[in-house]
């Protein structure tokens, strides 16, 4: 079974999954390897031991203050958990999700239901889920992997447990899929919470500096 462990203060030592790049290259032919988390590592997306050297702290600046708030529409529910959100903004769709308005999500503001799916779908994180006749849909993904984002976070697919480094299971909407703080900034480790973007300048556009 794919594993990550999280090390104190330190990498993620993943067993059992392939190393990819964002558009799906093979990053290395090894499936055991050890993950920077700091954001210093001079090896990314390897790590090469600067964590200790700059003191590299893994302590959450933000708890959890809430669960999972239900959207519950006439053919789908969606279900949004804002903590475990990367901010990679796969979230677009008119009238379903709007970012601006309160509450942000409608869901039914389109009868595409398929469409709806598809944009929950592209989540990397694990924030969005959803229920359609009361069958919660959390996992979509089949071989065990993780994406490297470039300039971005690291997104574990295809059931990989994580654990912390006493063995525990790490709190999760989804054990099939979420996305983990790279570039050490992050206040809700080991998730990434978007600072990326304003840390290393990236988009989903691919465009550097913008939001």
């Amino acid at each position: 079974m794919a594993k990550g462990e999280l090390q104190p203060n330190g990498p993620i030592q993943v067993q059992g999954a392939i190393l990819k790049d964002f558009s799906g290259q093979k990053m290395t032919e090894r499936t055991d390897y050890a993950l920077c988390r700091c954001g210093h590592s001079s090896d990314k997306p390897f790590c090469d031991g600067t964590h200790a050297k700059i003191g590299f702290d893994d302590t959450r600046q933000r708890e959890l203050r809430r669960g999972i708030e239900n959207y519950v529409g006439a053919q789908i529910t969606i279900h949004d958990h804002r903590y475990l959100c990367a901010h990679y903004g796969a979230c677009r769709l008119k009238g379903v999700f709007e970012p601006r308005k309160r509450p942000w999500i409608d869901p039914d503001g389109t009868q595409d239901v398929n469409a709806v799916i598809d944009v929950i779908e592209d989540c990397p994180s694990g924030a969005l889920t959803y229920s359609i006749d009361g069958n919660h849909v959390t996992d979509w993904h089949d071989e065990p992997e993780v994406r490297v984002q470039e300039e971005g976070p690291l997104h574990f697919r295809g059931s990989i447990s994580l654990e912390d480094e006493q063995g525990s299971a790490v709190l999760l909407v989804s054990r099939e899929h979420y996305t983990l703080c790279r570039c050490g900034a992050s206040k809700h480790k080991p998730f990434c919470d978007g600072t990326h973007k304003k840390r290393w300048g990236w988009s989903k556009d691919g465009e550097k500096g913008s939001s």
